[in-house]
């Protein structure tokens, strides 16, 4: 039940306007804490998007919440069958978790993990994954036992300090020394002729991304499965302030292997391997997390 300090599921196709109203105070919370100078998405744009079923993905979503306040939100995702990348990630589940930082260490942010290994027992999954951006992030999947597999520095282009002159030559001195390559601008859907081939190509660029020691499955791309619709763009009033400011975002990818029974024991636990192996039947994230009876 919504009030209590439990996880609730969310269904965004079926919500109604009390929780569109407690989940965008949530969002812009959020962004104000983690990155403030970024635009916000409008709420019909947003809804608009949550409310896309991808044929795909598949999403999960579960909220704590109390007096009409989200203090936490898990949001997690996974490979349908339908997908032609099934095979190589059917075992991938990635997550994202949040809570707010006045409501932290009180144990919402662990509340949400049986859930999650409810979720991940129903999918199939074995293994979930986070990015991770902030000490408190960091701190809680330190503990929970995740480790990281994956450093990314997110670079943003400060359009007000290009040197435009430069950027002209560069343009001219790329056709002179390759005039059979040509840059095409599409605004909008990718024509029709065009699908086969860049599909292909983006599949070849994905696929050859490093992932350092993340574990990963197959990219494959193909434009002509959906469309891109309006709900996908991010609305504002000047395009440019997405990147018109410098911050730098050093994020981190974490993999955590399940190992709550015996089957998985060997691979690792979310909280103690050694201690998995000892009880493997104990389940490890529904037992009492600390002596004092709090938690994360």
């Amino acid at each position: 039940m919504v009030g209590e300090l439990v996880p609730s599921p969310v269904d965004p196709v079926d919500a109604g306007g009390e929780f569109w109203q407690r989940y965008h105070e949530f969002r812009r919370v959020r962004q104000k804490e983690t990155r403030p100078d970024e635009p916000v998405r409008d709420d019909a744009d947003e809804e608009a998007r949550m409310k896309r079923i991808s044929p795909f993905q598949g999403d999960d979503r579960y909220e704590v919440s109390r007096d009409g306040e989200m203090l936490g939100l898990l949001h997690a995702y996974y490979t349908k069958p339908e997908s032609p990348e099934y095979e190589s990630n059917k075992h991938l589940y990635d997550a994202d978790l949040f809570v707010r930082g006045a409501n932290r260490r009180r144990g919402i942010g662990s509340s949400f993990l049986p859930v999650l290994i409810d979720l991940m027992e129903r999918r199939n999954c074995t293994t979930v994954s986070f990015w991770v951006e902030e000490d408190a992030g960091h701190g809680f999947l330190k503990w929970v036992g995740a480790e990281v597999k994956l450093n990314e520095i997110e670079s943003r282009l400060i359009f007000s300090e290009i040197d435009w002159p430069e950027l002209e030559r560069w343009v001219e001195q790329g056709a002179r020394r390759s005039p059979q390559t040509r840059l095409e601008i599409i605004d909008g859907p990718v024509p029709e002729e065009e699908r086969e081939a860049f599909s292909a190509q983006m599949s070849v660029m994905l696929n050859t991304v490093p992932m350092e020691a993340l574990d990963h499955g197959d990219n494959h791309v193909d434009v002509g499965d959906t469309a891109v619709g309006d709900e996908d763009l991010l609305t504002v009033e000047d395009p440019a302030a997405v990147l018109a400011h410098g911050a730098r975002l050093h994020r981190r990818h974490v993999r955590a292997r399940l190992g709550l029974r015996d089957r998985e024991c060997a691979q690792g636990g979310l909280l103690d391997s050694a201690e998995a192996c000892r009880d493997p039947g104990r389940d490890l994230l529904r037992g009492p997390l600390r002596e004092d009876g709090r938690d994360r």
